[in-house]
This record gives C-alpha cells, sequence and structure tokens, in this order.
C-alpha cells in the first residue's frame, strides 16, 4: 500500500521536525518553491553549479531535509519555517 508508506514517512519527518503535518507540509512547499527559484535566477552564479546540485536539492527536500536553496535565510533555520 503505497499510500500507508506515504503517510508512514510524512510521520516520520513530522515526528523528527517535531512540526504538525500542516507546517512540514507547510515548509516543504516553501523548500520546493526556494529550489525552483533558484534554479531560474538570472545570475549564474546564483543558479546551481551543476544539475547535480539541483538533483542533491530535490533529494534532500524529499527526504525532508534542509535544502541548499535557503543557504544564507537565517529564519529558515532558526525558526523552522
Amino acid at each position: 500500500m503505497p499510500g500507508a508508506t506515504q503517510h508512514h514517512t510524512v510521520m516520520l519527518a513530522v515526528g523528527n521536525r517535531g512540526l504538525s503535518a500542516n507546517r512540514l507540509r507547510s515548509r516543504l512547499h516553501g523548500d520546493l518553491d526556494a529550489i525552483v527559484m533558484r534554479a531560474l535566477r538570472k545570475e549564474p552564479d546564483k543558479r546551481y553549479p551543476s544539475v547535480e546540485a539541483l538533483m542533491a536539492d530535490i533529494e534532500r527536500c524529499l527526504n525532508v531535509e534542509p535544502v541548499h536553496a535557503n543557504d544564507g535565510n537565517w529564519a529558515y533555520y532558526s525558526f523552522g519555517i
């Protein structure tokens, strides 16, 4: 049952992060936005340096880990936004 496995993964992530399911959902949505915006930056030095770096950030997002697209965003790390 894929749905049960996905639910279990989400609940583990919620517990590991100390967040509610809604808060985690919001956080992941923000991570995806940050990844897309970094990939689309006009300035080449502000984009991902390689496809591998982009893939690694997507993988971190899928594993509910902090993504590099939010580097430098102190609120992201300080307040768990």
